[in-house]
């Protein structure tokens, strides 16, 4: 199985040529990377809510495998905080708590914070393909924001941290971000009661400016306020499900 052959990882065009799964560095293989990769992309994309029974009959129909290989993945999954197994009960997308969700938000903070601080003290060692990255990315997430996708504009801006991450180089703490991401992203989900297009949209264009020009204490204050008008948004409130075989068989 090849990587065109996966669910699409990434709608940035900044990490279009990312070889994600071994990036990863997943002990999962062939059939199992595309269950992985269908899941996860299932959950950023919105189509799998929190709370989303992951029926073990159903993904083997999807996939033509036994439940020895789904089961294989779901432990994995489980492993990154994105599903939750019960015993004698199955497995659900996770569903982090309110409280859960204000302890991911600071740890994104945190992360985003770090990384474009570090980016913005080197600005002027960022290699020009890195920069051209930022910018095919840049496009594409006003493009979405003018369309008002709100699904894409979520992945985009987990996207977008993924590739400061790349930018910056520490693979693990690229794949820590991954992970930290995709539970934040259940968590709005799950609990933004509100969602601001025009501030979600000057975001990523506000931290890229600020780290391309040096400006590492500004870049920061733009993720203090962007993650903090997020977590002002946090109510609990119920996800509507949907079916699961129509989740994970529609791309986009």
């Amino acid at each position: 199985m090849t990587q065109d052959d996966l669910p699409r990882r990434y709608l940035s065009p900044g990490l279009e040529d990312q070889d994600w799964h071994s990036f990863n560095e997943l002990p999962l293989r062939d059939v199992e990377l595309s269950i992985y990769a269908g899941i996860w992309t299932g959950i950023a994309s919105g189509r799998l809510q929190p709370g989303h029974k992951l029926d073990e009959a159903v993904l083997c129909d999807i996939y033509g495998v036994s439940r020895t290989v789904v089961r294989r993945v779901l432990y994995m999954l489980e492993e990154q905080g994105v599903v939750t197994l019960l015993p004698n009960r199955g497995a659900w997308v996770a569903s982090p708590t309110l409280e859960e969700a204000f302890e991911i938000a600071e740890i994104v903070e945190t992360a985003l914070s770090h990384v474009v601080s570090s980016l913005a003290a080197k600005a002027h060692a960022i290699r020009q393909d890195a920069q051209e990255r930022l910018a095919r990315h840049l496009i594409t997430e006003q493009a979405a924001n003018e369309r008002g996708n709100w699904q894409n504009c979520r992945r985009l801006r987990m996207d977008f941290g993924t590739l400061l991450m790349f930018v910056h180089g520490n693979r693990r703490f690229a794949a820590t971000w991954q992970r930290d991401a995709m539970q934040f992203c259940m968590a709005l989900s799950l609990h933004q009661a509100i969602w601001n297009v025009v501030e979600e949209a000057r975001f990523a264009r506000g931290v890229a400016d600020c780290v391309l020009a040096g400006n590492g204490a500004e870049a920061k204050l733009h993720v203090h306020s962007y993650i903090g008008s997020l977590v002002g948004t946090f109510r609990t409130k119920t996800a509507a499900i949907a079916d699961l075989k129509s989740a994970l068989t529609r791309r986009g």
